[in-house]
């Protein structure tokens, strides 16, 4: 019995940790030739955030930001 009631309290606890909040940061580079094409400096940078069951998205290229929000 206290076998099976440790199992479930740590099953608990361990999947309260999932339901946390989340973000991602993704950065990418470009090189060569289009990189020269576009005249450098494009690095997009993507963000992801998570809480609950919404998310927001932002994407930065240069001086252009463009978000995005899920709910």
């Amino acid at each position: 019995m206290k076998r099976w009631l440790t199992t479930v309290l740590v099953f608990g606890l361990c999947s309260a940790a999932v339901r946390a909040d989340v973000t991602i940061v993704q950065t990418t580079t470009v090189e060569g030739g289009m990189a020269a094409m576009a005249g450098g400096g494009m690095s997009p940078k993507m963000t992801a955030r998570v809480k609950g069951m919404k998310m927001r998205n932002d994407v930065e290229v240069g001086s252009n930001l463009m978000s995005t929000i899920l709910t």
